[in-house]
């Protein structure tokens, strides 16, 4: 919650073994959905995701899921979920996007801000074919407020040239 513990705790991941930190990821995986919505615990649950081992990087990501939703909202919480996406298995991957676009309006919301355009550039990237559907169908929905938005012109930029060859997604 403040600087310096985080800090510490970040350099605790990047130089310890992950069988060293399991007692510290118990603890945090109580609180990692706060943890991520704060602005210094957000990196700490980033550098969890990045350097502990597989086992605590899937129950952060069920974590995440749970609560994607409310996460969306947040900016500090779309860098938590973008690093889950970048550095979680495929099917960690797969359950993330499901729950993005599972979640009424989470792909817009974070569409339309800073951090969270990045976020939803990622759930554009590693989306297949039938949530591909969807996040189209979904942006789609919210392509006037996403014309207006600087975020938004963005990820409706790498949804065209996603859809390039099927010609869905507000074709000039």
């Amino acid at each position: 919650r403040h600087k310096s513990p985080c800090r510490v705790l970040q350099r605790l991941f990047e130089h310890c073994w992950p069988s060293q930190l399991d007692q510290i990821v118990d603890c945090l995986l109580a609180d990692v959905v706060s943890l991520s919505m704060q602005r210094y615990g957000n990196y700490v649950v980033q550098h969890l995701l990045e350097y502990a081992a597989e086992d605590a990087q899937r129950r952060v990501a069920k974590r995440l899921e749970a609560h994607v939703a409310e996460l969306a909202l947040n900016n500090d919480a779309c860098m938590v979920l973008e690093k889950a996406l970048l550095m979680g298995a495929p099917e960690v991957q797969d359950s993330l996007v499901e729950a993005v676009l599972g979640s009424p309006g989470a792909l817009s919301s974070m569409a339309h801000t800073r951090r969270g355009h990045s976020t939803a550039l990622v759930v554009l990237d590693i989306a297949r074919d039938t949530q591909l559907d969807i996040a189209r169908v979904q942006i789609q929905q919210q392509m006037a407020s996403l014309q207006t938005n600087r975020y938004g012109r963005i990820v409706l930029g790498r949804a065209r040239r996603r859809d390039e060859v099927a010609g869905g997604i507000g074709g000039a």
